[in-house]
């Protein structure tokens, strides 16, 4: 299994977060969202989800890429993370208690199950991770709303009203069952964010990044460092 790893410069031990990449793979997006979370005091990791199909150390961006991802099935993806978590668990640099998962778009939806299979983890952030299925298959066979009974840890969610992949209304089901359930969460939808309005390209929307990422870094602080 291959993967991107950076760590704070000052001596830790620190908290630290998976993150989990988008349809793109590890890509130089990835990797900045990984270094700046090492320069906020976190271990961060984003396991490559291509490394039984295209080898541990494929990049990111490639047509390839998004075919092998598109393949992916929920059991092996999440096996891989679960081994990125045991990885980071093993890191003398590292509170093993004080873990957490980010993802965006399909790692966001990854995220949403990872903290209800995990219940070490102990936060979960998803940009714009789908909360229910387009389709049920073997390849996927729930939804991220179906696991809210399991889910232990508090979620946080940074949606857009614009988005063309992932229908307000589904949101609203999310937040509805998430506080039916009693859950701790926090979930955001941001006026006229399209789809992955956290990364630069057409869709990027610069306010609703800096927001986003800072309740993130706000969310982590408060559940990983306290």
């Amino acid at each position: 299994m291959g993967g991107y790893l950076a760590k704070p410069d000052k001596e830790g031990p620190h908290p630290a977060v998976i993150v989990i990449h988008d349809i793109n793979g590890i890509t130089d997006y990835t990797k900045n969202v990984v270094q700046d979370l090492a320069k906020e005091g976190f271990v961060s990791m984003s396991v490559n989800l291509v490394s039984r199909s295209l080898g541990p150390d494929s990049p990111g961006g490639s047509e390839e890429v998004k075919e092998a991802l598109k393949k992916i099935t929920d059991a092996d993806a999440l096996a891989d993370l679960e081994s990125g978590v045991d990885f980071l668990k093993k890191e003398p640099v590292v509170f093993t208690n004080s873990i957490g998962c980010l993802g965006f778009c399909m790692g966001g939806r990854f995220s949403l199950f990872l903290a209800a299979q995990r219940k070490d983890l102990k936060a979960a952030v998803a940009f714009y991770g789908p909360p229910i299925n387009k389709e049920i298959s073997a390849k996927y066979p729930k939804s991220a709303i179906d696991v809210i009974p399991e889910l232990s840890v508090p979620v946080l969610g940074n949606y857009g009203d614009a988005d063309a992949n992932i229908p307000v209304e589904d949101v609203r089901r999310f937040e509805e069952k998430l506080r039916e359930y009693n859950k701790i969460y926090d979930i955001k939808i941001y006026p006229e964010a399209k789809h992955a309005f956290h990364k630069e390209g057409p869709n990027y929307n610069a306010d609703a990044a800096k927001d986003g990422w800072e309740r993130a870094l706000n969310w982590f602080d408060k559940y990983l460092k306290t």
